[in-house]
C-alpha cells in the first residue's frame, strides 16, 4: 500500500523537507509531492537568519558550501526572542 505525502510550499522549508531522507521515504512506499505556486524559485529581497539547526541540516544535505558562498554574515548585534513570551 502506497501513501502520499503533500508538502505545500517549496520555499526555505518545503524543499528541504522533501529532500531530507527522500530515499528512505521512497523505500517506505511514500509518494512525496511538493506543491508550489511560483513558476520559479528566486530571491525576493528578504533576509533570512539561518539558525545552527538549519546549518546542520544544510551540511547533511550537502548544500553548506554553496550556502556559505552566498551568505552575508550579520555584523551588528542581534537579539532573538521567543514568540510565546518574549524571553
Amino acid at each position: 500500500m502506497s501513501s502520499t505525502v503533500a508538502i505545500v510550499g517549496g520555499g526555505i522549508a518545503g524543499d528541504p523537507a522533501a529532500l531530507q531522507g527522500f530515499s528512505g521515504r521512497i523505500e517506505a512506499g511514500l509518494n512525496v509531492t511538493v506543491y508550489e505556486q511560483a513558476a520559479e524559485l528566486k530571491e525576493v529581497g528578504a533576509g533570512v537568519v539561518v539558525s545552527p539547526n538549519a546549518m546542520r541540516l544544510l551540511r547533511r544535505l550537502g548544500g553548506l558550501d554553496q550556502f556559505l558562498g552566498a551568505a552575508v554574515p550579520i555584523e551588528t548585534d542581534r537579539e532573538f526572542r521567543r514568540w510565546q513570551d518574549g524571553a
